[in-house]
C-alpha cells in the first residue's frame, strides 16, 4: 500500500454511509450526476426519491490546511445539484467525528455558508475498529507529506 492511500478513508465513508441511511431512513448511494452534456459531480450519497443529496467527510480530528477547501467545494457540489435538478433538496454533510464537524458548526464562514445553504450537518459513530484504522492512516498520511522535498 503507497504511504498516502485514501483505503481507509474510502472504507470509512462506506461506513458512514450505511450509518447515515440506518439513522434517517434513507436510501443514499454513491453516484454521478450529469449536470449538463460535459458536466457531471460524482456525489457520496443520493437518494433521488427522496430529494436527498450527501458529501461524507471521513477524519478523526480537526480540519487541517486545505481540508476545509474540501469540505467548501462540497458544499457549492450540493448547491449545484439542487439547482440543476430543481426544487428544494435535502442537502447533508455528514462526518464521522465531532471534532471535524465543528468546521460547519461554528461560526466560521464556512458554517454560515452551509446554514444559508440549508446544508444540514450530521454526525455519526464510527465503529472503534475502522476509527483506529481511520487514525493510522491519517499518520502516515502527514508523516508521508511533510518535509518531503525534491
Amino acid at each position: 500500500m503507497h504511504p498516502s492511500s485514501s483505503d481507509e478513508q474510502q472504507s470509512a465513508e462506506e461506513v458512514i454511509l450505511e450509518q447515515l441511511n440506518f439513522k434517517l431512513k434513507l436510501n443514499l448511494v454513491p453516484a454521478r450526476l450529469d449536470i449538463s452534456d460535459s458536466v457531471y459531480v460524482q456525489l457520496d450519497g443520493l437518494d433521488e426519491k427522496k430529494k436527498t443529496a450527501c458529501e461524507i467527510y471521513a477524519r478523526i480530528g480537526k480540519l487541517i490546511g486545505s481540508q476545509s477547501d474540501k469540505v467548501a467545494s462540497d458544499l457549492l457540489k450540493m448547491e449545484l445539484v439542487e439547482r440543476s435538478k430543481g426544487g428544494q433538496w435535502r442537502k447533508i454533510f455528514c462526518f464521522g467525528d465531532p471534532q471535524a464537524a465543528k468546521l460547519l458548526q461554528g461560526k466560521s464562514w464556512l458554517a454560515a455558508a452551509a446554514k444559508s445553504l440549508n446544508v444540514e450537518v450530521q454526525i455519526v459513530t464510527l465503529p472503534e475498529a475502522e476509527r483506529k484504522k481511520l487514525i493510522a492512516a491519517q499518520s502516515r498520511q502527514v508523516m508521508v507529506n511533510i518535509g518531503t522535498t525534491k
